[in-house]
């Protein structure tokens, strides 16, 4: 997940924190008065205002939510891909170096060949390594910075 993205939600999030804490102000001074005179018309239509913007930062919040949650999800078939990819190497990799041991061994191998192996497995093995690396990078930096996002909204919300 990019920089861009988790920077848009901090944005999002907090916007929709500053409306949310302007329509309950405005509803914690004008409620007095809805109930003290619920039938005047102008003290009416100002909770019923202001009910329609809570209602508005609820849907904020939801959808905030929501993309949040899509995005997770992204991020989940990611590393779930990713997971495979070094799965196959692994396996790839153990019959490199089955065959690299065998050739070791093996008093008839040419040093050629052997060479060749052995720079095919470095090659494969830094590959592993850095795929292992960049995906468990992505990983925890991404549900991390997903979870930080979701826990501060969850917080502020209770």
């Amino acid at each position: 997940m990019s920089n861009d993205i988790i920077k848009s939600y901090k944005t999002k999030l907090t916007n929709t924190e500053t409306k949310l804490n302007m329509v309950l102000n405005e509803m914690i001074k004008s409620y007095p008065n809805y109930k003290l005179y619920p039938d005047v018309n102008e003290i009416q239509n100002i909770h019923e205002n202001n009910t329609f913007k809570l209602e508005d930062v609820k849907k904020e919040i939801f959808l905030l939510k929501s993309s949040i949650h899509k995005d997770n999800e992204k991020i989940k078939k990611i590393i779930e891909s990713k997971n495979k990819e070094l799965k196959m190497l692994e396996i790839h990799n153990k019959k490199l170096k089955k065959r690299y041991n065998t050739l070791i061994d093996s008093d008839q191998s040419s040093i050629g060949l052997r060479s060749q192996v052995e720079d095919q497995y470095r090659k494969t093995y830094l590959s592993f390594i850095l795929l292992a690396t960049f995906t468990l990078s992505i990983g925890v930096i991404g549900l991390n910075k997903l979870t930080l996002i979701r826990n501060s909204n969850l917080v502020k919300y209770q």
